[in-house]
């Protein structure tokens, strides 16, 4: 399989003048000047419209690079806010082990103080007996166990 060569520009170009010299002969010499100067004015027009192409990619690549430079400035900015506050929660960490730190030392100060002065063995539980309600109170004839739904009276008799 035949794989396209890649030529240079200037190849490019030596090919096109070859191309053009092949024209010029068996003409007069007005018609290769005309020729030539066609040619000539082609090849300005390509040479302008390539500069022109050139300073808007220089336009384009420039806006890049300010976009880049301006992204750049934003992600240091972030990274310093990342960094300030990531130093705030560190030393919010080491503030609050100190504070456990002393809570710790503070509570081996109290149990050892407490062991020391007073061993105080827990009071029994106390259980108050239950109370009973007066026998007198009660109403005999009062029907307090009734099944909702039954017809039956909690003596056993019929309604």
């Amino acid at each position: 399989m035949n794989t396209p060569t890649r030529i240079t520009p200037r190849q490019a170009a030596y090919r096109e003048l070859c191309a053009i010299i092949s024209q010029l002969s068996g003409r007069s010499r007005r018609a290769q000047r005309a020729l030539l100067e066609a040619e000539l004015v082609r090849a300005l027009e390509r040479a302008y419209d390539f500069q022109l192409r050139c300073a808007q990619l220089g336009v384009l690549v420039a806006s890049q690079k300010d976009r880049l430079l301006a992204a750049d400035i934003e992600v240091a900015i972030v990274k310093g806010a990342a960094r300030q506050r990531v130093h705030g929660v560190r030393q919010e960490v080491y503030a609050v082990i100190e504070r456990c730190r002393a809570f710790e030392e503070a509570c081996r100060d109290f149990v050892a103080t407490t062991q020391e002065v007073v061993v105080v063995e827990a009071p029994p539980l106390v259980v108050p007996p239950p109370v009973e309600a007066p026998r007198d109170d009660v109403d005999e004839e009062a029907v307090t166990e009734r099944v909702p739904g039954s017809d039956v009276e909690p003596d056993g008799g019929k309604p």
